[in-house]
């Protein structure tokens, strides 16, 4: 790791590089293909907001301004069972997003708060999650340069592009947070139905894998799939994410305790070691997630 983490810094100057800088070189390295320690992310907390007492039409991204220490709370829950990587509320914080749910904030305000309740938990790494912004074109490539340099300035140490509608939509994002925050290492995330193929366009993993990665990636996933349909397809989606030279976070949601951990089980015999929670997924399943990696 040692190795991976100087070329990251190659050319940098040592009295420049900073905690952040370096964390997300850290990060590179741990999401490399070349690598080899287990790593579980936190699940989003916007579906687990929403569940809240008297949480009917607070827009997700609110909470971590209005509320901070319920926000703050639900990625303690998930740093306390194991999860190294706190997932930033942040994926509907781009500006049309915003705008469309009726937060009258600037994105780096909705950023800062975010991240400060993730950081709060004292994770191990912190990323930002960029989602679909409901702009088209060149307005929604705007909106995700935005939001991902906003987060590299507020010290974010990668990224998680998910929840896209479409593998042309995943493409035109990360292409936008690569271009806006080289230095930040994203994680192109895909939507998968039972037979590995993107949910809303149809495309099958492999070909949905070869894309992002060509698209600078440097890590793919997969949600979208409760947890005994996407251990049915680990094998396939990790090959799928080898031969594009990369490695692949499984993010199963939410199922039953049992489903759950014996999918857990089936992820890591299959060779997975990122794992986390997507949307729904609680931190009573992540625990899962984590027990299974981490006494492999």
């Amino acid at each position: 790791m040692a190795d991976d983490i100087a070329a990251a810094l190659a050319g940098r100057d040592p009295i420049e590089v900073d905690a952040a800088t370096l964390a997300a070189a850290e990060l590179s390295s741990v999401l490399a293909a070349s690598g080899s320690e287990p790593l579980v992310f936190g699940g989003p907390i916007d579906s687990m907001l929403a569940r809240q007492p008297l949480a009917d039409g607070i827009p997700a991204p609110l909470w971590d301004v209005e509320e901070p220490e319920t926000a703050r709370h639900l990625h303690r829950l998930f740093h306390d069972v194991g999860a190294e990587v706190a997932v930033a509320n942040t994926a509907e914080a781009t500006a049309p997003a915003l705008e469309a749910a009726g937060v009258g904030l600037p994105v780096d305000v909705v950023v800062a708060a975010a991240l400060r309740a993730a950081y709060s938990c004292a994770p191990r790494f912190v990323v930002g999650e960029v989602g679909p912004c409901g702009a088209s074109g060149e307005a929604a490539a705007r909106a995700y340069a935005q939001l991902a340099a906003s987060l590299a300035a507020r010290e974010a140490h990668g990224l998680l592009v998910s929840r896209m509608p479409s593998l042309p939509e995943a493409l035109l994002a990360l292409g936008a947070v690569r271009a806006a925050a080289p230095s930040l290492p994203a994680i192109a995330s895909v939507r998968l139905d039972a037979s590995g193929s993107v949910s809303a366009t149809g495309e099958p993993v492999e070909q949905a894998f070869s894309a992002l990665a060509a698209a600078g990636a440097a890590a793919l996933g997969a949600d979208g799939l409760d947890a005994r349909a996407m251990a049915a397809l680990a094998p396939r989606i990790l090959a799928a994410a080898h031969d594009v030279g990369l490695e692949a976070l499984l993010r199963p949601g939410s199922s039953a305790p049992v489903d759950f951990g014996c999918a857990a089980t089936d992820f890591v015999g299959a060779g997975a070691r990122l794992l986390g929670c997507s949307s729904e997924a609680t931190p009573s399943l992540a625990a899962l997630l984590a027990d299974a990696l981490f006494l492999r």
